[in-house]
C-alpha cells in the first residue's frame, strides 16, 4: 500500500492509497495513529474511496499518515508517510492609515492592511 503526496500550506493535495490485486471492502485513513473522520470540511474521504483529500492542506496538518484497506480475509496498512507542510511565505505586509492626528476617530478615519503574496521558493 502506497500513499503519496505533496506539502505547501494552501494546496489541495490527495493522499492515494494504492493497492494491488486485492478486493477492497473499506479503506481507512490515520494521522499519527488516529483514525481520521471523513466529514465535510477541509480534509474529505470516505469508506468507499482510496482518496483522502486536504481541500487546502495547512501547517496543522503537517505529521505521519497510513492508510489500512480490508476485506473479509485480511487488513494490510501502508508505511507511513511522513507530511510537513511548510508555510508560504508572505513577501509583503503594510499597513497604512489617513491618521494624522495620532488619534483614530469612528467614522473620520481609516486603516488598510495590504497583504501581498509574489510567490514561494520550493526546495
Amino acid at each position: 500500500v502506497n500513499i503519496s503526496s505533496s506539502d505547501f500550506s494552501g494546496d489541495d493535495i490527495t493522499l492515494e492509497c494504492q493497492h494491488v490485486h486485492q478486493t477492497v471492502d473499506m479503506y481507512r485513513f490515520f494521522k499519527d495513529n488516529v483514525p481520521i473522520t471523513c466529514a465535510n470540511g477541509p480534509i474529505q474521504c470516505s469508506d468507499q474511496s482510496p482518496s483522502l483529500h486536504f481541500l487546502p492542506i495547512a501547517e496543522s496538518d503537517s505529521g505521519n499518515y497510513t492508510c489500512t484497506i480490508r476485506n473479509p480475509i485480511s487488513n494490510r496498512t501502508s508505511a507511513a508517510l511522513e507530511i510537513k507542510v511548510k508555510a508560504v511565505p508572505i513577501s509583503n505586509v503594510t499597513l497604512s492609515s489617513n491618521v494624522t492626528s495620532g488619534h483614530l476617530w469612528a467614522d473620520e478615519d481609516s486603516v488598510r492592511l495590504t497583504c501581498t503574496h509574489l510567490g514561494r521558493s520550493e526546495e
